[in-house]
């Protein structure tokens, strides 16, 4: 699962490379964002536009959305790796991605979904699966509006690491496990929304990976290395 061209990101488990500063992956316009691994998992944009700063990156509006049907192979991991640059660009951000079933709603929501409200300092947290139910929480967000930040989020079985810029941030148990997920209805990651096809991020996205793995500390370190000049970091 490697690339079709040769950043200095992790390849390993790679499933989705998506990346607005290359015109590979997106040429300045249109609705396709294009996926530059091996899987060419092709994702369509809605109400977004192109930013040329800092390399390129894609205008969120809070309307916008990029969709992803992933029900395909969503249940066959122990573990995901969601890494992506973005830019805050209010202070109730909102969710720069969820992975869920679709429609959600509080019985059919199975799978992960954050969202931040900066405001409150708070980044907000939920699993849900078919056997272990709903798990929720907060965790303090000391992220101001303004600023490009690298986040990567593992979700694997019972358990939740945040990354940003590079660092551990957060760490927390849960019980969950992709496995379980429901399989009557399709499940979708939906980049610039939360839950419910809600929380709507306003902000910029340069660049959002995917991984079917367990990204260690060092192979985050080294995605923020690898792009973080782009961003003044």
């Amino acid at each position: 699962m490697g690339l079709t061209h040769s950043p200095r990101i992790a390849t390993d488990g790679l499933v989705l490379c998506l990346d607005a500063g290359n015109v590979r992956s997106y040429p300045r316009s249109g609705t396709s964002w294009t996926d530059l691994s091996r899987n060419k998992y092709n994702t369509t944009i809605s109400s977004g536009s192109f930013n040329t700063s800092n390399g390129g990156s894609i205008n969120f509006n809070g309307a916008t959305q990029c969709v992803l049907d992933v029900d395909s192979f969503v249940r066959d991991y122990e573990a995901y790796t969601f890494d992506s640059f973005f830019y805050i660009g209010t202070s109730n951000a909102g969710a720069h991605f969820n992975m869920m079933n679709v429609p959600n709603s509080d019985s059919q929501s199975d799978g992960f979904w954050h969202h931040l409200n900066l405001t409150s300092n708070t980044w907000y947290w939920r699993t849900e699966d078919n056997v272990n139910g709903e798990k929720g929480g907060t965790v303090g967000a000391a992220l101001p509006a303004g600023s490009w930040y690298h986040v990567s989020i593992v979700v694997k079985t019972n358990q939740l690491l945040f990354y940003v810029n590079g660092n551990l941030y957060k760490s927390i148990n849960t019980l969950f496990n992709w496995s379980n997920l429901r399989t009557d209805r399709t499940a979708y990651l939906i980049i610039g929304k939360g839950y419910n096809y809600s929380y709507g991020f306003t902000g910029k996205i340069s660049t959002f990976y995917m991984y079917s793995t367990e990204l260690s500390p060092e192979q985050i370190r080294q995605n923020y290395l690898a792009t973080k000049g782009r961003f003044n970091l």
